[in-house]
């Protein structure tokens, strides 16, 4: 996405791991934002999340929105297990911090 956005408070840390495929967050239908326009600010903006992920479950995580469209924003988070994972997400899931 770019260089230019800046990590969530606190950072992220370094040399961490993506969520693998398997574990990642169910994520909001892309048909239901097909045809919103979608926002992407300069900077992410620090939020905190609910997903639902495949194998550990629901967890509630600290993230940054990176873009938004209709009812949805689109999430970059670091899970429970300290891995990167992205998901486009309910925006009634999402809230700032």
């Amino acid at each position: 996405m770019g260089s230019r956005r800046r990590s969530p408070t606190g950072g992220w840390p370094a040399g961490f791991e993506s969520v693998p495929l398997r574990d990642g967050a169910e994520e909001a239908p892309q048909l239901a934002r097909v045809e919103a326009a979608i926002v992407r600010p300069e900077e992410g903006i620090p939020v905190r999340a609910w997903i639902t992920q495949r194998q550990t479950g629901e967890h509630r995580v600290d993230g940054e929105a990176i873009a938004w469209a209709g009812r949805q924003v689109w999430v970059r988070y670091l899970d429970p297990h300290g891995r990167e994972g992205w998901a486009w997400l309910w925006a009634d899931a999402v809230e700032r911090r």
